[in-house]
């Protein structure tokens, strides 16, 4: 790991005159030109002296969701300063966060909490120049460069679209926007106009934000009346054979029981499931996930972070 992480950061370092006259850099460039539709000179503005970012890759490997335990990452966001933000969050824009909730059927407390989790509420929407980052991650990641150079493509084509200068945007090191941390494809697709202003302003416009994660969620499979996850009892000499940390759902609530598992609220027998087991703050903890926790994992896939939204979002709904 220590090889590809120093690999990766000499690759990164290169200025931005040397990776445009190397043969990677002139593939990439030629494959824009040929495939963002673009005026070439706008993209060759966009691309004059970029630099790359080295100091992105490392950050890949050290990412809180990868390294930490739900001990130690859900205090990190689950917090009373947090909670505070998002009370005064919720006091000013409880009608948008109401209409989107009626329209694409996520419930407030929940666009709430990925908004605290992304950007603390557009608290810091992140530092790196997306567009660095983008060609960075297309030319010199080594496993995603084909996902990264897809991103950057559409960020090309949405930033000139929207008539936004591309240098000026800055975001995550992996090249993540604005209040709700859209990647660009995710922006094209999901990005709304939530209130008819005539753009879909995700950076400054908290309308606009929380309409677009209601309608990245909506597309996912949300359904209604359930909750993301259920604390679950175990008893027995078998639970622990389907203990997993998964947010797929794979099982039934019938089926989990015969192994012990029993949900500490009523479910339908038929509701499908995955029985998760991770150490918390206070040791051990039993949940049964359900549809829901794995819609919120598609806006990112690790369960230290579906199940942080699902408990912030239950701290929001105390305070509706």
């Amino acid at each position: 790991m220590r090889k590809l992480i120093a690999a990766l950061a000499v690759c990164a370092s290169a200025t931005a005159s040397a990776w445009q006259g190397t043969p990677q850099g002139e593939a990439l460039v030629a494959r824009l030109q040929a495939e963002v539709d673009v005026p070439s000179e706008w993209l060759a503005e966009a691309l004059k002296d970029l630099p790359l970012q080295d100091s992105i890759v490392e950050r890949f490997q050290k990412a809180p969701e990868r390294t930490a335990t739900a001990a130690t990452y859900r205090p990190i966001f689950v917090e009373p300063a947090r909670i505070k933000r998002g009370e005064e969050f919720l006091a000013e824009h409880r009608e948008v966060l109401e209409r989107a909730s009626a329209e694409y059927g996520i419930p407030p407390s929940v666009i709430m909490a990925i908004l605290a989790m992304e950007t603390n509420f557009g608290g810091y929407t992140g530092r790196h120049p997306t567009l660095a980052s983008l060609v960075t991650l297309s030319l010199h990641h080594p496993s995603r460069n084909e996902f990264f150079e897809r991103e950057l493509k559409a960020y090309l084509a949405l930033t000139h679209s929207e008539s936004i200068d591309p240098k000026t945007i800055n975001g995550s090191y992996a090249g993540a926007m604005g209040l709700p941390q859209f990647m660009p494809t995710s922006y094209q697709a999901y990005a709304v106009d939530f209130d008819a202003d005539g753009k879909r302003d995700i950076w400054q416009n908290p309308a606009d934000a929380i309409g677009s994660i209601g309608n990245y969620l909506g597309n996912y499979g949300w359904q209604a009346d359930l909750p993301a996850a259920v604390r679950a009892r175990v008893s027995g000499d078998t639970f622990n054979d389907i203990a997993g940390r998964s947010f797929r759902p794979s099982t039934t609530v019938a089926a989990v029981s015969d192994y012990g598992w029993q949900p500490v609220i009523n479910m339908d027998s038929d509701v499908e499931v995955s029985p998760i087991r991770v150490e918390g703050e206070h040791g051990t903890e039993f949940w049964l996930g359900t549809q829901n926790l794995r819609t919120i994992a598609r806006y990112n896939p690790s369960l230290h972070y579906a199940m942080t939204v699902f408990l912030l979002s239950q701290r929001f709904e105390e305070l509706m």
